[in-house]
């Protein structure tokens, strides 16, 4: 059975009923938020400029965190820097980050696709090198924020987004890293996440540990090359993230087709079940 059909499955008969049934419980109602402060970091490349305002706005309006800084990360180009300077944003050149770029992972499919850049931006966010808080936020370019969404509650506990998707290819490559298979009941793949750097620190070491090189070199040379999408750093983290650590909330977000103009507020009007969208480049290809 191919990782194909097993996504299929496991999406159409388990994830995709377990989430519509837990959305009919589910509220955009969030648990007290904590008053500790965090950075927020986004990693972008210059397309990316068409929808990052309208995510820079949701952010404004609907993380009630402290927030001590914004990185964009990105190759250097004067398009990002620019805009970083227009927003105030800190403008962090991805290069410095890990000491190596996309061109150095070489992550290419056994269909001859490229994704080490897609790779790379995953790696960014696993690194913990960027910001000075000790909890940071990323999010991703194409994703708005609707509603006020909690990150870290006031009894210190992480709150991570779930989703309907089911990729099989995660499951056995958190396996392959960590020792331990764990399919979990929902996808924490969802757009965005809260990283703490003590835990980062320790899933680096555990991962560096099994397999005696460096994360990053573990993570490259286990990736199955038959999947163009076979690593995923929410699904890597956050599974193993103690169960006592976090807690749980529906997404609750729709992909929509990018319009000519962008109103927020007439987007919550006509999506009040919503907590998020997100605006897919695939769509408007």
């Amino acid at each position: 059975m191919t990782s194909r059909t097993i996504n299929r499955i496991g999406y159409h008969l388990f994830r995709r009923p377990l989430y519509a049934i837990m959305s009919c419980f589910s509220t955009t109602h969030m648990p007290p938020a904590s008053d500790d402060e965090i950075d927020i970091v986004i990693p972008a490349i210059a397309k990316d400029l068409q929808t990052l305002p309208y995510c820079l706005e949701g952010i404004k309006r609907n993380i009630p965190h402290r927030v001590k800084g914004i990185y964009l990360v990105g190759p250097v180009d004067e398009r990002l820097i620019n805009f970083t300077k227009e927003y105030g944003l800190i403008f962090i050149n991805e290069l410095e980050v890990l000491g190596f770029g996309p061109k150095d992972i070489g992550y290419v499919t056994t269909d001859g696709r490229d994704r080490s850049g897609w790779l790379f931006q995953q790696f960014l966010k696993l690194s913990g090198n960027i910001g000075e808080c000790q909890n940071f936020l990323t999010i991703d370019s194409d994703h708005i924020l609707l509603k006020p969404h909690v990150f870290i509650t006031n009894d210190g506990k992480y709150v991570f987004y779930r989703s309907n998707e089911f990729h099989w290819s995660y499951i056995m490559e958190n396996f392959r890293l960590l020792g331990k298979f764990k399919i979990p009941t929902l996808s924490y793949v969802s757009h965005k996440m809260i990283f703490n750097k003590t835990i980062l620190e320790e899933l680096k070491a555990t991962i560096e540990q099994k397999s005696g090189e460096k994360w990053t070199d573990s993570i490259i040379h286990t990736i199955d090359r038959d999947d163009s999408s076979a690593f995923s750093e929410f699904e890597l983290y956050a599974s193993f993230v103690d169960k006592g650590q976090k807690i749980s909330k529906l997404w609750l977000q729709k992909a929509l087709l990018r319009e000519p103009t962008f109103n927020m507020d007439n987007i919550k009007n006509n999506n009040p079940s919503l907590l998020s969208i997100t605006y897919p480049e695939y769509l408007n290809k």
